[in-house]
């Protein structure tokens, strides 16, 4: 009679149990989830990476290690091919920066990876340089943006020159025209692959269509192209801060002028920023440095292109 009478009942209450069991799997379920997700999310803000950023972490650590082997030319040559496979002409970008565009660098190195023209026969490879006299061998700045750069990119796009490649400490009163000059001689080498250069500072931006607007001049063989830009500079002649560039003082800047390596070495020895040491009027060093070359090619080898195509932050 207990049996019969409570049979019922019992199986009530195990399908009871039974749905009870399986909510309580089910929490018990997205509770763990949630928590490795919770915890593989806290170890990557703390330093504690998962797998796909221990990769990005890596990194630094592979392109340092390479550029810390860097005593001589030959060695930054052979860091060069590892970048993107070089098309029929390559702009080798020279970027100077300091440890106080720490949070500016990767904005211009990635305006210049991330460009909208996808073509292979034109190429960028950028070398980061520190240019400062006083904090020159301070590299960490510039292996965290080339990273982050480098795994955005797929490619070694962005090399690293870190402090062993100075011999002595850059000049206080140069503004960094010293060290741009050192590393350009580097990579004016014969085996370079290098065929155009871009100088520019760790905290421009380049439009997104800047390789394709210059393309058709470089395709023409121009070998001096330059570029209207945004200046930072307040100018009281003009209620626009847009400079129309020409070759003249004030008038053209360090990152708005692509130039052919050809132009570079059309004179014995190079054309240089400083040829005779520190300029009187240091800040003028880009515009002699292009006037120079800007005389040597002639104007029927020069294009001006009058479109904004990058922010003088």
């Amino acid at each position: 009679l207990f049996v019969m009478h409570y049979k019922p009942r019992a199986r009530r209450m195990l399908r009871w149990a039974n749905r009870t069991n399986l909510c309580v799997f089910a929490a018990i379920s997205i509770a763990i989830v949630y928590a490795i997700f919770i915890v593989r999310i806290s170890h990557s803000i703390n330093g504690h990476p998962t797998n796909a950023i221990q990769e990005y972490k890596t990194a630094p650590q592979r392109i340092e290690g390479q550029n810390k082997s860097i005593k001589d030319e030959s060695k930054l040559q052979q860091i060069q091919k590892r970048h993107h496979h070089p098309g029929t002409h390559q702009i080798c970008v020279i970027v100077r920066a300091y440890p106080g565009q720490a949070n500016l660098l990767p904005i211009t190195l990635l305006s210049l990876t991330q460009q909208s023209y996808q073509g292979t026969d034109i190429t960028l490879s950028l070398f980061v340089v520190n240019t400062d006299p006083k904090d020159y061998l301070e590299s960490n700045f510039m292996y965290t943006a080339a990273a982050d750069i480098n795994k955005r990119s797929g490619y070694n796009d962005v090399t690293v020159i870190d402090g062993s490649f100075h011999k002595k400490a850059p000049k206080k009163g140069a503004y960094g025209y010293d060290v741009t000059d050192e590393v350009l001689n580097t990579l004016l080498a014969d085996d370079s692959t290098c065929t155009h250069f871009l100088f520019t500072n760790g905290d421009n931006f380049y439009i997104r269509n800047f390789v394709e607007q210059i393309r058709p001049s470089i395709l023409k063989g121009k070998q001096l192209i330059a570029w209207d830009f945004l200046s930072h500079q307040y100018l009281e002649k003009n209620s626009y801060n847009v400079i129309k560039v020409k070759i003249g003082i004030g008038e053209v800047d360090l990152g708005s002028v692509l130039v052919d390596r050809r132009a570079i070495q059309g004179k014995s020895p190079h054309i240089k920023f400083l040829p005779n040491g520190i300029r009187r009027n240091i800040f003028a060093s880009d515009f002699h440095f292009f006037k120079e070359i800007y005389g040597h090619v002639g104007e029927e080898n020069v294009s001006i292109i009058h479109q904004v195509l990058f922010a003088h932050q």
